[in-house]
């Protein structure tokens, strides 16, 4: 069974991210920008994780274009570049405390219901 292990969020709320961890690897999804409902939000793409060295890389698509993240994940923080194509912005993320995830029976259920949001 998938295990939540975190939300993780900017200061600006220009980002958040929500990861999953299973038998075969993290998985997950990307809100930008983040809205009072309905922020544009995608699965991860490629996703990449290193354990040891906490190195995070993923590809978020989105109706307005592909971003490319590269960071660094320690316990309850994210560091990392956000590269758009037209710009490179660096981003720190922090875990959200209090937040009320899905919890996902596989990762399956949790591409299913990427596909039912319409969450590319």
């Amino acid at each position: 069974m998938p295990r939540f292990v975190g939300a993780f969020r900017d200061k600006g709320r220009e980002y958040q991210l929500e990861l999953y961890r299973d038998a075969t690897g993290i998985f997950g999804e990307l809100s930008s920008p983040l809205l009072e409902a309905d922020s544009p939000t995608s699965r991860l793409y490629d996703v990449y994780f290193d354990p040891g060295r906490g190195t995070l890389r993923f590809r978020a698509r989105f109706r307005y274009g592909q971003l490319n993240f590269s960071g660094i994940l320690r316990s309850a923080v994210i560091k990392g570049t956000v590269d758009g194509g037209s710009y490179t912005q660096t981003v720190v993320l922090r875990r959200v405390r209090h937040y009320d995830e899905y919890s996902f029976v596989s990762r399956a259920q949790f591409n299913c219901a990427m596909l039912l949001f319409n969450r590319y």
